[in-house]
C-alpha cells in the first residue's frame, strides 16, 4: 500500500510539475516563434531546467550537483511564478481587451521579475524581527527574558555551512536566554549534516536550545533526524513539555507528517 500511495503521489506531482512547464511554455513560445530554430532550443531547455533538481539528487557526491540542484530550484520557482502570473494575464483578457501578445510577455515579464525579487530576497541575510510579548502572571524574575526563534532553515547538501555560521554568530550576539528551532531544519540525509551539527553545537543560549520536528524531517527520515539532533547537542520536545529555571514553561509537538510513523504523531495533551 505504502507503494502504491507513493507512486500515486509521485504521479500527480509530475503530471502538475509537466502541466505548470507546459503551460509556461505555451506563452513563451509566440514570443520566440519568429526566431529560426528557437523551437528545439526552447525545449530543451526546458528539459534541462526542468529535470535539473532531479539530475543533481542522481549526481550527489559529484562536482555538478550543487550547480545541478541550484539550477532546478530557480528553474521550479521561475516556472511557478511564471505560471501564476500568465494565468492571472489569462484571466484578465476575460475582462480586458488585451492581445495574445500583451497576455504573453505580461506573464512572462512579470514571472522574471517576480523571480529576481524572490532570489534576491532568499540571499539577503535572514531578517531580524523582535516581538514583545505581554504576560499579565509573569513573575518579575521572568520579565525582560529573550527568546529566539530559529525557523525553516531547511539544511542540505546545498546549503553553506559558512551562511550557517554567520547565523550562529549573530544569534549568539544576541545573548539569549532561550533558543528554539520550530521545524523544517534538515532537508535531506546528507553528509554534509555532520558539519552542520558541528556548527549548531555553538549556538549559546542560559537556557539551552529546543527543537521540534516539521514535515521535512520526515521527509529526510526521522531517524536520521534524531541522530543530528544529539549531534548538534540540540533538546527535542516531542509531544512534551519542559519547565525552565525561571519557571516558564516551553512545549512541543511532532508535525502532522509523524502520524505516519508509530511514536510520531502530534499529541498536544501529552505535550502540555
Amino acid at each position: 500500500k505504502k507503494i502504491v500511495r507513493l507512486l500515486i503521489g509521485l504521479s500527480i506531482m509530475s503530471g502538475l510539475y509537466f502541466f505548470i512547464n507546459a503551460y509556461v511554455y505555451s506563452h513563451l513560445f509566440p514570443l520566440l516563434a519568429h526566431y529560426p530554430g528557437s523551437q528545439p532550443v526552447l525545449i530543451g531547455l526546458f528539459m534541462v531546467g526542468g529535470l535539473a533538481y532531479i539530475l543533481g539528487e542522481f549526481l550527489y557526491k559529484t562536482f555538478a550537483f550543487k550547480t545541478l540542484h541550484s539550477i532546478g530550484a530557480l528553474w521550479m520557482g521561475w516556472a511557478s511564478l511564471s505560471m501564476t502570473s500568465c494565468f492571472v494575464f489569462d484571466v484578465a483578457a476575460l475582462l480586458l481587451p488585451l492581445s495574445k501578445s500583451t497576455i504573453d510577455r505580461g506573464g512572462i515579464y512579470a514571472g522574471v521579475v517576480l523571480t529576481i525579487v524572490c532570489t534576491l530576497k532568499e540571499l539577503a541575510p535572514p531578517r531580524l524581527r523582535t516581538i514583545q510579548i505581554p504576560l499579565k502572571k509573569l513573575k518579575p524574575s521572568q520579565h525582560g527574558y529573550r527568546i529566539i526563534m530559529m525557523s525553516d532553515l531547511h539544511l542540505d547538501g546545498v546549503t553553506s555551512n559558512r551562511w550557517l555560521q554567520k547565523i550562529v554568530q549573530r544569534v549568539n550576539t544576541l545573548k539569549p536566554d532561550l533558543v528554539v528551532i520550530p521545524g523544517d531544519l534538515i532537508d535531506h540525509n546528507r553528509q554534509e549534516l555532520l558539519q552542520y551539527a558541528t556548527t549548531l553545537r555553538q549556538l549559546s543560549a542560559r537556557d539551552g536550545v529546543y527543537v521540534t520536528t516539521g514535515n521535512h524531517e520526515f521527509y529526510a527520515g526521522v531517524q536520521n533526524f534524531l541522530k543530528f539532533v544529539g549531534d548538534a547537542n540540540l533538546t527535542l520536545l516531542g509531544n512534551r513539555h519542559v519547565v525552565l529555571p525561571n519557571g516558564l514553561q516551553i512545549a512541543g509537538v511532532h508535525d502532522q507528517q509523524g502520524g505516519r510513523i508509530a511514536g510520531f504523531a502530534p499529541d498536544h495533551p501529552a505535550a502540555l
